[in-house]
């Protein structure tokens, strides 16, 4: 992952002052409270730091998927994943999204193919 830029913090607290969007964002549970708490006290300077603390979040699959597609240079990536979180979020609409444990994918498991051996067709050439 590259090193991304600082996130805009002015307009991150301008976005967290709308009494609305804050109350909002802090009442997700878990993963809007981390990005509404770090971004409050600035203790995240860039998307990376970020991303690793999403990283420890047992975070649903849709949300991983949409971190690793995003760019990492963008100050309002935790904002956006937060309003993504909102919209699915098992506990605002019942929809209840399959955690990454269970998507991860299967060990592969070797399959020997048996190529029948062609009996009877030597050629000689005379």
């Amino acid at each position: 992952m590259v090193v991304s830029k600082c996130f805009n913090i002015k307009k991150t607290k301008k976005f967290l002052a709308s009494k609305k969007r804050s109350k909002k964002l802090s009442s997700v549970p878990g993963i809007g409270k981390l990005i509404a708490s770090q971004l409050e006290n600035e203790q995240v300077h860039d998307s990376q730091m970020l991303f690793h603390k999403f990283e420890k979040l047992n975070l649903p699959a849709y949300l991983q998927w949409y971190m690793k597609s995003t760019s990492a240079n963008s100050w309002h990536t935790g904002l956006t994943i937060t309003a993504l979180h909102m919209k699915y979020s098992p506990s605002n609409n019942g929809i209840n999204l399959t955690p990454l444990k269970t998507m991860e994918k299967p060990e592969k498991k070797k399959v020997k193919v048996a190529i029948p051996q062609a009996q009877g067709m030597c050629c000689s050439i005379q």
